[in-house]
């Protein structure tokens, strides 16, 4: 059958009013937007006015193929898994309500699946710095392999193109997982067909927010860990990885996972710090006066 390269765009939204209009600008704005069969943005019990800054949204670009669906809060692979559900396009991009596509991101990608008909999965980078596998820079189309996920998690998921017709075997989004449940995904592709990576940066991720958050970055550092804990499992209960090299990795993920905590520590130790500097500095000020 003929690929047209018709696009579904998944969208799921919790509480993203500040940003799912520019992440609707950056859809708007592709140069490839005549491949966007549909855009379904499932909003995932949102309590702010997310529902009606979309339904603005709607009736500002009514030629928008926008279709909205509320479920109650039941989380982000829940929200993505009825996107996939749904989906009618024969290839689905994923894309998240706090992130941004650069302009020619689907146009790219499209440009990339029809010279390489056997990619099944792509992603691309996020930022513009040199992507190394094991000391070797890559600069073109790559063919990553499990060892090289499981070292450093990429791609990003507002980057990831995948051929609809592969959820028959991939499946769905695991909605036990709260953390890392997109490389979980993402590796099931790898096992069953192909994963391929294009170091260029063609989206922007976390729009108007800040990258972490200081309020519950630890326990959600601890979360984390559970989840890259659990895909190195999976990798190694289905016989992807020798008993030498999950044994490795272990190693190396504990080792990360100390690391984070480490340098979280000495974060706010040092903004503790600085608060203390500030405030014995305005107490001398006081003093004078």
């Amino acid at each position: 059958m003929m690929n047209n390269y018709t696009v579904s765009v998944v969208i799921p939204v919790f509480n993203a009013a500040e940003t799912i209009e520019r992440t609707l600008d950056s859809v708007r704005a592709q140069t490839a937007f005549q491949n966007i069969l549909e855009i379904l943005i499932i909003d995932d019990g949102s309590t702010d006015n997310s529902k009606s800054k979309i339904h603005a949204y709607q009736n500002k670009y009514p030629f928008l193929p926008i279709c909205y669906c509320y479920q109650h809060n039941q989380g982000v692979s829940k929200a993505r898994n009825y996107g996939l559900k749904q989906a009618r396009g024969e290839w689905i991009a994923l894309l998240d309500a706090d992130d941004c596509w650069h302009n020619n991101k689907l146009e790219r990608q499209i440009q990339v699946l029809k010279e390489n008909p056997e990619i099944v999965f792509l992603g691309t980078a996020h930022a513009r710095k040199a992507f190394k596998r094991f000391g070797r820079r890559i600069t073109g189309l790559y063919k990553a392999r499990v060892e090289d996920v499981l070292w450093s998690y990429f791609p990003v998921t507002p980057s990831v193109i995948f051929k609809k017709e592969a959820i028959s075997a991939v499946g769905y989004f695991d909605e036990s997982m709260s953390h890392c449940e997109d490389i979980n995904y993402y590796l099931r592709f790898m096992i069953h067909f192909n994963y391929y990576y294009l170091p260029e940066c063609l989206v922007d991720i976390d729009v108007g927010k800040e990258f972490h958050k200081e309020k519950g970055l630890t326990s959600n550092l601890t979360m984390m860990h559970k989840g890259e804990m659990k895909n190195l499992k999976d990798i190694y209960d289905i016989g992807y990885l020798s008993k030498e090299k999950y044994v490795v990795y272990y190693i190396f993920t504990e080792l990360k996972y100390i690391r984070r905590i480490m340098l979280v520590f000495i974060i706010k130790l040092l903004k503790s710090f600085k608060k203390r500097r500030v405030k014995n500095g305005k107490n001398k000020d006081s003093a004078i006066l």
